[in-house]
């Protein structure tokens, strides 16, 4: 995958898609809160490892490509872009790396003629082995890797060309797809069999993500709407229920990739589509939110797939809440990886109020409040109540006394 800083420095070089940032550094770039606002949110979410965002280096033009992948640009959206972008990247460079190793291989046991005898080239097998370690580095299996000082891997790069133009013209068919995509990798530095195993890796991915966005069709959240106001330490809770047809949507997605791996010249497998995903329920801030539930869950056939979380109004103030689903896709001799349904089913702001009777409470109970709060709570929690009850007896009693009788005028009953 990229490469990671070392001494936390990020490297510049003369051509300005050449320069490298971090992934934290990118999203810092591109947002509009401030730096304090920007560290605690990124503490607060669940969306990325945060030790990610910290060591994982891109270039330019890879920070550009990711943002713009985001439906909108909220943070929560970017996060999930990013976060399926380095995903995406992974397993296009897995793809590419298990093709250069399958060319090392052919390589290796290809006999040659030499001076009329049919000889096993074990030099050049050392040769090219070298060669790979030269360029991809000791620690990291090619394609891949360097010393976590001089920016992003060659392949990383060659990746991300490819990724980016897997999600151009996308009206071309599959056959004139995967030849673009292979073209431009090569372009890139890479070999043939690497340019198409990773733009056969890039197309299967990107079909992954289209016909996932039809899940919205068959989940239910209840309730609907979630509110935008709670009272401060009242709980609410929330439900996502998938229905069993939503497999079918995973059976498509083999349909479409199985299409693409017959068009493909690479037989390199790239990802498995899986029957489990996984539903997280978070925050930019700090809104108490519990479950019971595993996050990660199958879908099922003949029943839906349930999730629940209970949200409590708690601290005071304007909370975020997301919702994050993601499915589960198996590359071959890699660990599982999530990708994010894009945008997230749930992003919402709620306004988290207390009644001044709360106010005192916390008060009294040792939540202690400011004098001057202390004070508007008592006004407004007593005294404001006692004054308008006195003030509606005191009307009342006014309205229901007797009038005093005005005395009549004499009459003129005229000369005696």
């Amino acid at each position: 995958m990229f490469w990671t800083v070392s001494a936390g420095v990020a490297q510049e070089n003369d051509t300005t898609s050449d320069v490298t940032l971090t992934v934290e550094q990118c999203l810092a770039d591109s947002t509009d809160v401030s730096h304090e606002s920007f560290e605690a949110a990124l503490s607060k979410q669940s969306i990325i490892d945060r030790d990610l965002l910290q060591t994982e280096l891109v270039t330019k033009d890879m920070c550009a490509d990711m943002l713009e992948r985001a439906p909108s640009d909220s943070l929560v959206q970017r996060l999930i872009a990013v976060r399926n972008y380095v995903q995406e990247i992974g397993l296009i460079e897995g793809a590419m790396r298990e093709a250069a190793k399958e060319t090392g291989a052919k390589r290796t046991n290809r006999p040659v003629l030499a001076k009329g005898s049919l000889l096993l080239v074990s030099d050049l097998a050392q040769s090219s082995a070298g060669a790979a370690q030269a360029q991809y580095g000791d620690d990291e299996p090619t394609p891949g890797g360097g010393d976590g000082l001089t920016g992003v891997s060659p392949t990383t790069k060659q990746a991300a060309t490819i990724s980016g133009t897997a999600q151009t013209n996308s009206n071309a068919s599959i056959e004139e797809r995967l030849d673009a995509g292979t073209d431009a990798g090569v372009r890139a530095g890479a070999s043939r069999p690497e340019a198409a195993a990773g733009t056969k890796c890039s197309l299967e991915v990107t079909f992954l993500k289209d016909f996932v966005r039809l899940i919205p069709g068959s989940y239910r959240l209840t309730p609907e709407k979630v509110p935008k106001e709670m009272r401060y330490g009242t709980t609410r809770r929330i439900q996502l229920s998938i229905s069993p047809e939503t497999r079918e949507v995973f059976e498509k997605i083999r349909q479409k990739n199985a299409a693409v791996a017959e068009a493909s010249e690479s037989n390199i497998e790239c990802v498995s589509v899986t029957t489990e995903m996984k539903a997280t329920l978070g925050s930019l801030h700090d809104l108490d939110i519990s479950s019971r539930d595993e996050s990660v869950k199958p879908l099922f056939r003949d029943e839906s797939t349930v999730w629940e979380w209970y949200v409590t109004g708690k601290p005071e103030g304007r909370q975020s809440l997301y919702l994050d689903l993601s499915y589960k896709v198996s590359p071959p001799d890699q660990d599982a990886r999530f990708l994010s349904h894009e945008p997230p089913l749930l992003e919402e702001a709620i306004l988290v109020k207390s009644t001044p009777a709360q106010n005192l409470s916390g008060f009294v109970g040792g939540d202690w409040l400011s004098f001057s709060d202390f004070i508007v709570a008592l006004v407004s929690s007593i005294l404001v109540p006692v004054a308008l009850v006195l003030l509606r007896r005191r009307r009342k009693r006014l309205s229901s006394a007797p009038t005093e009788q005005q005395p009549a005028e004499p009459k003129d009953e005229g000369p005696a």
